[in-house]
C-alpha cells in the first residue's frame, strides 16, 4: 500500500484530499505544518510527501530542503502543491498548480513510487552483481 504524508494547515483541503487518497487505496497521514511533518517522516517513511507551499512555522520549499538533506530521507518525492508558483530553485520532485484534480495527483504518484521502486530493484541488482 503507498504511503502518502499529507502535509497542508486547511481543513477542507485536508479533508478533501485526505479522503481521495484514502478512497483509492492509499494510506495516509496528516500535519498541519513542514516542524509536524518531520518527525512523523523520519519514522513512519512515506512513499510521497504531499505538501502545501504556504503554511506556518515551516512552509513546504523549508520542508523540502530539510528532507532532501537527510541521506536516508533524500529519495522520498516530494510534490508541492500551491497557488502560485513558488519562486527559487527547490528541491521537489513536482508542483502541482491548485487546483489540480485527484486523478492528475494519483498518475503522479503513481509514476514517482514505480520509478522509485524499478531504482531500488536495479540498485539490489548491482550491490548483489546479478
Amino acid at each position: 500500500m503507498i504511503r502518502v504524508r499529507l502535509v497542508d494547515d486547511e481543513p477542507a483541503i485536508v479533508e478533501v484530499l485526505g479522503l481521495a487518497l484514502t478512497e483509492n487505496g492509499l494510506k495516509v497521514r496528516i500535519a498541519s505544518n513542514g516542524v509536524r511533518a518531520l518527525d512523523p517522516v523520519a519514522q513512519w517513511r512515506p512513499d510521497v510527501v504531499l505538501s502545501d507551499w504556504m503554511m506556518p512555522l515551516m512552509d513546504g520549499g523549508a520542508l523540502a530542503r530539510t528532507l532532501k538533506s537527510a541521506p536516508e530521507l533524500a529519495a522520498i518525492p516530494i510534490f508541492i502543491t500551491s497557488a502560485l508558483h513558488p519562486a527559487g530553485n527547490l528541491p521537489i520532485d513536482e508542483f502541482l498548480q491548485k487546483p489540480f484534480g485527484v486523478s492528475q495527483l494519483l498518475r503522479l504518484i503513481q509514476r514517482h513510487t514505480l520509478r522509485r521502486a524499478a531504482a531500488s530493484r536495479c540498485g539490489r541488482v548491482n550491490r548483489e552483481g546479478k
